[in-house]
C-alpha cells in the first residue's frame, strides 16, 4: 500500500462558530468532545409498533441506558449519535430524556432504512423532492412537535446491492445535507460502500461529510477502505465489541494499516450498540450488543496491541468527529 496524497487529510483548526443539534439544544461542535458516531438507545424492525402483543418498556430502556451513558462517561464520553433512522422505532423525546439523566450530549437522526427492513410505503412513494424536504424540515425545524432538531442523516442500502428506492433516498439525503451542512452517516452491511458514496458524490455532497458504515460487518478487503479514503470520506469501523461479525483483532489491524497510510483524520470508530432491539428478548440484547463503554476500554487495549496508541484513538474519537460535524465552509 502506497502512501495518500495529503490533500483529503486536512487538520485545519474547526471553526469556532459551527454548531451541532443535540436532542438538548444545539452545542457548539468545539464542545463534542470525545463521540461515538454510531450507535442505538431504541431499535426496532418496521411496524414493530403494530403489533399489539409487543409491550415495549420504554422506562425501563431509559434507566439501562442512563445507566450504560453514565459508565461510558466516566471513561471520558462526551456525546453520542444515535442513528436510529425514522421507522425504525426511533424515540426523540426519550432519548431527551437519556440525554438529560445521563449528562451526555445525543444527536438524533433523520433519514430511512434499507428496503429490505423499512421504508414504508408512505415515504416509499413520495419523489426525491418530498424527502429532500421532509429531512431537511426536521434538521431546520424539528422532528414533529417534539421541538427536538435532528443533527445527522442516516442512510442505508441492501446487502445484495442499492435498489432504485435506496438510491432515491440516497439522493434526496444528498439535497439535505446540501442544504442544511449536516453530516451523513450510512449502513452498508459491509457491501455497496462504494456505490453509496459515489451516489452522494454525484448528487455534490463533499466526501468529507459522509460516515461509510459498517465496514467492518464482514472482512472487507482493505482496497475497499482505501478506495473510500482516497475519495475523501470517512471510514466506520462501527461494530466494535461485535464477534459475531469480525473478531475486534481483525478491526484493530485494519485500524493500524490505515494509520501507517497516513489516514488517521478520516477514521471513525464506534459500536452500532443498542439497549432494548424492540421486538426481541433483550436478553439477545445483553449477548449481542456490547456496551456503550467497549471503544473506550477493551478496543483500545485492543489497539495497544497492534501500536495505535492513546493519543492516535483520542484523536479518532475527538477530532474526527469534529471535523465531520463542521458544516463545509463554516467560518
Amino acid at each position: 500500500m502506497s502512501a495518500e496524497p495529503a490533500e483529503r487529510q486536512s487538520t485545519a483548526p474547526v471553526p469556532t462558530s459551527a454548531v451541532v443539534n443535540t436532542v438538548t439544544g444545539t452545542v457548539p461542535v468545539t464542545e463534542l468532545g470525545t463521540t461515538l458516531v454510531h450507535e442505538h438507545v431504541f431499535f426496532g424492525m418496521d411496524g414493530v409498533h403494530l403489533d399489539a402483543r409487543r409491550a415495549v418498556d420504554e422506562a425501563d430502556t431509559c434507566a439501562r441506558a442512563v445507566d450504560q451513558l453514565r459508565r461510558a462517561a466516566a471513561l471520558g464520553l462526551r456525546t453520542m449519535v444515535d442513528a436510529t433512522p425514522i421507522e425504525m422505532y426511533r424515540r426523540p423525546l426519550l432519548l431527551r430524556r437519556v440525554a438529560e439523566a445521563a449528562g451526555v450530549q445525543i444527536v438524533c437522526a433523520t433519514g430511512l432504512y434499507t428496503a429490505s427492513h423499512g421504508v414504508p410505503g408512505y415515504f416509499r412513494h413520495m419523489a426525491t423532492e418530498q424527502l429532500r424536504d421532509h429531512f431537511a424540515g426536521e434538521i431546520t425545524d424539528g422532528i414533529g412537535h417534539t421541538g427536538i432538531r435532528a443533527g445527522v442523516l442516516k442512510v442505508a442500502t441492501s446487502p445484495g446491492g442499492i435498489v432504485p428506492v435506496e438510491e432515491k433516498i440516497l439522493t434526496a439525503a444528498a439535497g439535505a445535507q446540501l442544504a442544511t451542512g449536516v453530516p451523513i452517516v450510512t449502513h452498508t452491511s459491509g457491501s455497496s460502500g462504494v456505490e453509496q458514496l459515489e451516489v452522494l458524490l454525484r448528487a455534490g455532497v463533499d466526501p468529507g461529510r459522509v460516515v461509510v458504515g459498517h465496514l467492518d460487518h464482514r472482512r472487507t478487503p482493505i482496497a475497499t477502505f482505501l478506495r473510500i479514503l482516497r475519495l475523501g470520506a470517512y471510514v466506520g469501523l462501527d461494530r466494535v465489541g461485535r464477534d459475531v461479525f469480525l473478531p475486534d483483532s481483525f478491526r484493530a489491524g485494519l485500524v493500524a494499516a490505515m494509520v501507517r497510510e497516513g489516514f488517521e483524520s478520516r477514521i471513525c470508530l464506534s459500536m452500532d450498540s443498542a439497549v432494548s432491539y424492540v421486538g426481541e428478548d433483550n436478553s439477545l440484547v445483553d449477548g449481542a450488543a456490547p456496551a456503550y463503554t467497549e471503544v473506550l476500554d477493551g478496543f483500545r487495549s485492543t489497539l495497544a496491541q497492534f501500536g495505535v496508541g492513546g493519543d492516535v484513538v483520542d484523536r479518532i474519537l475527538t477530532d474526527n468527529p469534529r471535523r465531520l460535524f463542521t458544516p463545509t465552509g463554516a467560518e
